[in-house]
C-alpha cells in the first residue's frame, strides 16, 4: 500500500515530473533518436526505483528508526533552517 500511494503521489505531483524531464532534456539533445531516449528514460526509471527503495529500506531499519526517533525535533529544525538558507540564497541571486 505504501509503495502505490508514494508512487501516485509522486506521478501526480507536477514538481518531480518537471525535475524529470529537465534533466532528461540535459541528457538527451534535439537530434537523439527514440532507441537513445528510451535507454535514457529507462536509466532514470530504474535509479528511480532501485535507489528510492534502497533508501527505503534504509531508513526502516531499526538503528536508523531510533535516532530519528530520539532526534526528530532537532532533525526538523536543522532541515527547516537550510531549507530557510538555501530559499534566501535563491531569492537573493
Amino acid at each position: 500500500q505504501g509503495l502505490k500511494d508514494g508512487l501516485f503521489c509522486n506521478l501526480l505531483n507536477p514538481k518531480v515530473t518537471l525535475f524529470i524531464l529537465s534533466i532528461f532534456m540535459q541528457l538527451v539533445g534535439a537530434g537523439a533518436g527514440l532507441c537513445e531516449k528510451a535507454v535514457y528514460g529507462s536509466v532514470i526509471v530504474l535509479e528511480a526505483f532501485v535507489g528510492w527503495g534502497l533508501f527505503v529500506v534504509f531508513l526502516n531499519t531499526a538503528v536508523v528508526q531510533r535516532i530519528y526517533g530520539r532526534h526528530v525535533g532537532i532533525i526538523n529544525k536543522v532541515t527547516g533552517a537550510i531549507l530557510f538558507l538555501l530559499g534566501g540564497l535563491i531569492f537573493v541571486s
